[in-house]
């Protein structure tokens, strides 16, 4: 249970270091210089160019409508994550652990070390 629990959140401090901050950062950079009006400008330009009339003017608050959107799939998707975790973990002890402890547990119920050592020994194994 510990095991799949350090994994989920081995998988998640992954998620973090790997994806989230340097996205969140690329993100914060892109905006310290980011304008709007030259942004709609530069696009209104192009509206005559290209005939598409697709203009974003308030970039910055649909990027925080999505920085909080995103964030909240992070939180829902951690969550689903240490809970498969449990289950596969459950899974694990009832159907591998729990059988094998009781295969070996009744294989030394009757084992004899005496027994196995003078059949090998009637073998000619140790000569």
């Amino acid at each position: 249970m510990v095991g799949a629990f350090l994994v989920s959140l081995g998988v998640a401090a992954l998620y973090k270091f790997a994806v989230a901050e340097p996205r969140k950062k690329a993100y914060a950079d892109f905006y310290k210089n980011y304008s709007p009006e030259k942004d709609f400008e530069m696009k209104l330009a192009g509206i005559f160019r290209s005939h598409s009339f697709k203009v974003s003017v308030n970039n910055k608050l649909l990027w925080r409508k999505q920085e909080a959107v995103l964030a909240r799939q992070l939180q829902i998707h951690m969550v689903e994550a240490f809970l498969v975790s449990l289950r596969v973990e459950t899974l694990y002890k009832f159907a591998v652990a729990e059988p094998r402890k009781k295969a070996y547990a009744d294989f030394y119920k009757n084992y004899s070390p005496e027994k196995d050592f003078e059949e090998m020994n009637l073998a000619d194994i140790f000569r």
